[in-house]
């Protein structure tokens, strides 16, 4: 790709993402206790439960939950962490918690965890140290740091500590991801992600089917993305 294409690639990805931030910015106070859910009447399909990342909320995924909802997956369930800088495993036991909120609801002994950014990092970390054998046997992961990011170096809070590059933590969940015979994972990434850096560390080795790369999108407009959507649902329509 020549410097020119790239120049733009990269400086939309960045315009567009300057947006979406804003609008999750101004957001934040207003839907950070709202837990979104999508349910069909007469669709029971192993639920879905929706994890955001980083300094975000539940109302980021009101594209992605609305346009799978749509397309006939139910029920999709979202929660809002806690606590906001605290560690991963901290952030893991609030999804547990609402995971076993969800299996009692839902009377399933299955769900598929979809997380972007921190969300799939904590997706992988809940499926690898805490679910019950059997439990989650499917993780979409959408631009997340599963090998870390030099960005989570301006990072504040204990979980950005462990999203930074080569950190204890992303070492021994990058491992863990690696030797995993039972769950399968998939990985969404795109190179001109401004926060995930290198962007490839967004897609663990493995099945090439189970990976998807984009381009001209930033981090924050994954979650807006028609594109995304519809890898998301391809590989739904084979799990769920």
């Amino acid at each position: 790709m020549n410097f020119l294409k790239k120049s733009f690639f990269w400086t939309r990805s960045t315009i567009i993402d300057f947006f979406v931030f804003i609008g999750t910015f101004f957001l934040v106070p207003i839907f950070s206790r709202v837990s979104l859910k999508w349910i069909n009447n007469g669709v029971q399909n192993k639920p879905i439960i929706l994890i955001h990342g980083y300094l975000h909320h539940a109302f980021v995924w009101i594209y992605h939950g609305k346009k799978l909802s749509k397309k006939g997956f139910s029920p999709i369930y979202t929660l809002n962490l806690k606590h906001s800088l605290a560690s991963i495993h901290n952030h893991a036991n609030d999804l547990e918690k609402k995971i076993n909120q969800i299996l009692k609801e839902t009377k399933s002994d299955e769900i598929i965890l979809i997380g972007h950014s921190m969300g799939g990092v904590i997706a992988s970390y809940y499926a690898l140290n805490i679910a019950k054998k059997g439990l989650v046997k499917h993780v979409i992961t959408i631009g997340s740091p599963l090998r870390g990011t030099k960005i989570a170096k301006f990072g504040i809070g204990k979980c950005a500590k462990e999203m930074k590059r080569d950190s204890e933590f992303i070492l021994d969940l990058s491992e863990k991801i690696k030797k995993e015979k039972e769950i399968n994972f998939y990985h969404i990434a795109t190179k001109t992600d401004e926060l995930v850096v290198p962007y490839n560390s967004a897609i663990m080795i493995g099945e090439e089917k189970k990976h998807f790369t984009l381009n001209g999108l930033g981090h924050g407009s994954l979650l807006y993305s028609k594109r995304v959507n519809d890898k998301i649902s391809f590989w739904l329509n084979k799990i769920a």
